[in-house]
């Protein structure tokens, strides 16, 4: 192979990288610019999520010891009680004793806690750190796959609790107690995960595009 011929080959291989590291700019930075304001949206709500999960939704998971009288978080356990007398929640009231009474026709709830706080709990604190912590401009792809599973795993977790208040017994449940269940404190839970898995689901789409765009440029080449 001739000098001519190397360099020639060697100016096609410089071009396209520099053609798809130009392509790889363009899409961060407009990416960075179309989704800054949502991931200010994002910071907030990952901030809140540690807390409702660690201080809320997790309680029927922790041992006696900690709950019980005198033990550390025995306030906790207080608050939910009073919770559960005030409005009559039958997932927040759920316990492993109670489920196996039942004959565990409501275990989902407890595989659906066990998600929450093994699963959803440490993405949370990732989001903490992403969002608020240590902010940039942009997220990367792995990010975005991760925070799409996690939006659809809160979304449809959400989705069953709501399914499960219309099958509530109407002689306990009225059906106005039944809507302030499904829209003040389900909906919000449904409705910004789907949001979240929107907006992710857009940024991974935008990079395929332009993936896709320069697998095909470099083919025509």
């Amino acid at each position: 192979m001739s000098s001519a011929s190397r360099r020639s080959d060697d100016d096609l291989y410089a071009e396209d990288w520099t053609d798809t590291w130009l392509v790889a700019r363009l899409v961060v930075a407009m990416t960075a610019r179309q989704k800054l304001w949502t991931d200010r949206i994002w910071m907030v709500w990952f901030c809140i999520q540690p807390f409702i999960i660690l201080l809320a939704d997790a309680v029927s998971l922790y041992p006696a010891r900690l709950t019980g009288p005198g033990a550390p978080l025995h306030v906790l356990q207080r608050l939910q009680d009073w919770y559960v007398a005030t409005y009559q929640d039958p997932i927040v009231a759920w316990r492993p004793a109670t489920s196996a009474a039942n004959g565990c026709h409501d275990s989902w709830i407890g595989a659906a806690l066990h998600v929450e706080l093994l699963f959803s709990l440490p993405v949370a604190l990732l989001g903490v750190y992403r969002f608020a912590v240590a902010p940039r401009r942009g997220t990367s792809g792995p990010e975005e796959l991760l925070l799409l599973v996690y939006a659809f795993e809160t979304a449809f977790t959400t989705g069953l609790c709501m399914y499960d208040v219309f099958f509530w017994d109407p002689a306990v449940y009225s059906t106005a107690m039944k809507k302030t269940f499904l829209y003040q404190f389900y909906a919000p839970w449904l409705v910004l995960p789907s949001l979240l898995f929107v907006d992710m689901a857009r940024r991974m789409l935008t990079r395929f595009r332009f993936a896709d765009a320069v697998m095909t440029d470099k083919k025509i080449r």
